[in-house]
């Protein structure tokens, strides 16, 4: 395990409220195409792995993103808020898991505001 490593536990959204916009873990969404496209070259070994402790279909994500730079609605979907091009609904049963590249284009809704959902 190295300092580098990053490690979440979202739980408990009854509590406390826990969202993420679009982002890419290691691409910050400012960055220009030829920033995202020098990030996305370096070879990152990490993944992010989701479990569910209940039905979860909280985590969005657009499939291949990880592959390529933002397009134009993309990158305003990233940037401005709104609906992103191409997103996919994860939708996990309690126990089950996801692993993906850490460097798909992913959000996750406010927990508290849809616990109904989340």
């Amino acid at each position: 395990m190295t300092p580098a490593e990053l490690f979440n536990l979202l739980v408990n959204p009854l509590e406390k409220d826990y969202a993420l916009s679009w982002h890419r873990d290691d691409v910050k969404s400012t960055a220009s195409p030829e920033e995202e496209r020098q990030r996305l070259a370096i070879d990152h070994h990490g993944i992010q792995w989701n479990a569910a402790l209940y039905d979860d279909d909280c985590l969005s994500a657009v499939p291949g993103s990880h592959h390529r730079i933002r397009t134009d609605a993309e990158r305003k979907a990233n940037l401005e808020g709104g609906e992103m091009p191409g997103a996919k609904v994860v939708r996990l049963k309690k126990g089950e898991t996801v692993f993906y590249k850490n460097n798909i284009r992913e959000s996750l809704p406010s927990m508290l505001s849809d616990f109904t959902r989340c």
